[in-house]
């Protein structure tokens, strides 16, 4: 099941996306503690995930600081040679009463094999994406052992430019699903990385998947705000649920539906009573509703999740004008003046940026006045937290 996010974003300071933010429930962390080494080598050498290889060489002392005198000339040989990943985990024999049991990798940069007990789970080829496979047929009762390799990434990044029809400008990077800043930029140095990361878990589920969930705004006025709350499930079975939908801890929506076995959308229409609308940075105040959903199964609780939703009309203006045509915003009918910024990754070594770290670095862009970032496209598909 492929899940992707957004490269490239114009944001208007405080806007959060409308989707709402699934909570998997059932789930086994498998963060923390892993084992590396050199493909190739013997010695395993302790590890964190989520993480990549050139901080896992820092922890271990068999590297300097990347960002200090000549280092990163010194250090391009990390992404000429494979990596290698391990953890070994105890799986117990109550869990496999599920119906399905999958391996969720949030993020794995970049080419990955992916064993589980010795068994070929997955392929990796993107960084950008998330990850699922199911497992259960290869899980044992007790312990368990799951690796990844990670093969060279200059290597791997030569032979697929070389197998095009042909040359394209951009050298071998251009074949890569890979954040294209960490082959160097004229900000940052070049470290291209290995490594898991974003987290990597176990999540378990019966016969319902809730795979998606948008609040869709239909229509907007002083007096009325017309929305639709859209769900997209998985079924394994012919069967009855209900969708529940919460504006604070107020019911708006409670929707039965029979769903068929396959791909399922539902959908439940709401309306919201004079309005507050959502304004841009220094232009007024940014309402956001707090929306939460649950969904049962059988009786049961089988997915939930929240989301803060900003209400407004955003429109892109290209009237023609004496110059050729304009090109401005208006937010809720008013235009814009746009003061913004080129939004760049916080760090070379992505793990590292931590929650706090973003919410600094936003409130600092608002009291700059800004009021819109552009998300780089060389960068990455960015962290939740961020939007």
């Amino acid at each position: 099941m492929n899940r992707c996010l957004p490269i490239l974003f114009l944001l208007f300071i405080n806007i959060l996306s409308n989707t709402i933010a699934a909570q998997d429930l059932n789930t086994f962390s498998l963060n923390g503690n892993w084992k590396f080494r050199k493909a190739g080598t013997k010695e395993w050498m302790p590890a964190k995930v989520p993480g990549v290889v050139h901080l896992d060489l820092m922890r271990n002392k068999l590297i300097p600081d990347p960002f200090v005198g000549d280092n990163e000339a010194k250090l391009q040989w990390i992404g000429d040679i494979g990596w290698e990943y391990v953890k070994t985990f105890q799986y117990g024999e109550g869990n496999f009463a599920w119906r399905h049991i999958e391996l969720v990798c949030k993020g794995i940069d970049t080419y990955a094999n992916v064993y589980l007990n010795d068994s070929l789970i997955l392929v990796a080829d993107n960084m950008f994406r998330e990850w699922y496979v199911d497992i259960k047929q290869y899980l044992h009762i007790g312990t368990n052992t799951l690796r990844f390799q990670f093969p060279a990434i200059n290597t791997e990044n030569k032979v697929r430019y070389g197998q095009l029809p042909a040359k394209l400008p951009g050298d071998e990077k251009v074949v890569c699903r890979k954040a294209a800043y960490q082959f160097g930029w004229d900000w940052g140095p070049s470290f291209a990385t290995s490594g898991i990361w974003r987290p990597v878990y176990i999540r378990k589920w019966g016969a319902l998947n809730v795979i998606t969930t948008h609040i869709i705004q239909k229509k907007l006025t002083d007096s009325t705000a017309d929305l639709s709350a859209e769900f997209t499930m998985f079924a394994d079975l012919d069967n009855p649920c209900e969708v529940r939908l919460f504006l604070d801890s107020t019911e708006v929506l409670r929707q039965p539906v029979t769903l068929k076995r396959g791909p399922n959308i539902v959908r439940g229409d709401i309306s919201l009573k004079n309005p507050e609308r959502w304004w841009p940075n220094g232009m007024g105040s940014p309402k956001l509703y707090n929306f939460r959903y649950e969904v049962y199964f059988d009786g049961q609780i089988v997915a939930k999740g929240s989301q803060r939703v900003g209400l407004r009309t955003i429109e892109l203006v290209q009237d023609k004008d004496s110059s050729g045509r304009s090109f401005y915003f208006k937010v809720n009918g008013i235009p814009v003046f746009i003061k913004g910024a080129n939004y760049v990754p916080q760090d070379n070594f992505l793990p590292r940026v931590k929650d706090s770290t973003y919410r600094a670095l936003i409130r600092d862009v608002k009291a700059a006045n800004m009021n819109m970032l552009r998300v780089w496209g060389g960068g990455i598909y960015e962290n939740d937290i961020f939007y």
